[in-house]
């Protein structure tokens, strides 16, 4: 993880926390059975949810339940393109209210997190195509079509977070 995505998630972990809940990483995975746990109580929410969550953060209530499904994204600035990849956009999309994104903008110097509910609702615009596969095979992270939101519209639909 670069220095940027560190901040990112450092600061989205210290909101989590200030609010109550318990942020869990997976963004490098999780141990043995939690994210089949996440998935279940998704599904049983969104009918059409993906087999995985497509975040790096699941944030748990005081109850041990799911409360949130975060993507964590980091800049050092305001002013490129905020992607996610086809994967995640597909999660977003099934899993509405419950997926989350979270933007902390201005990494490199003074640190701004962004807190979007329904990240859906903003104007995401394709950057890149999928790359063409053979039929049956199965696409990588790199291989996937990008999408992108400008951070201003970040702005308008997200909220400051008070850390």
């Amino acid at each position: 993880m670069n220095p940027t995505e560190r901040a990112a998630m450092d600061l989205a972990i210290q909101y989590e926390l200030s609010q109550g809940r318990h942020p869990v990483d997976v963004s490098h995975g999780a141990a043995p059975g939690f994210l089949p746990s996440v998935m279940a109580w998704a599904s049983a929410r969104h009918p059409q949810a993906p087999s995985r969550p497509g975040c790096d953060l699941v944030s748990l209530g005081t109850d041990g339940v799911p409360a949130r499904i975060i993507e964590v994204k980091g800049k050092n600035g305001d002013r490129t393109s905020v992607p996610i990849v086809e994967r995640q956009r597909a999660a977003m999309n099934a899993l509405g209210e419950d997926w989350w994104l979270y933007v902390a903008l201005n990494c490199g110097s003074r640190p701004e997190l962004i807190i979007v509910r329904e990240p859906r609702r903003l104007p995401w615009h394709l950057l890149t195509e999928a790359a063409e596969l053979p039929a049956g095979q199965y696409r990588r992270v790199g291989q996937e079509a990008r999408w992108g939101v400008q951070p201003s519209d970040i702005r308008t639909f997200g909220e400051v977070a008070l850390l």
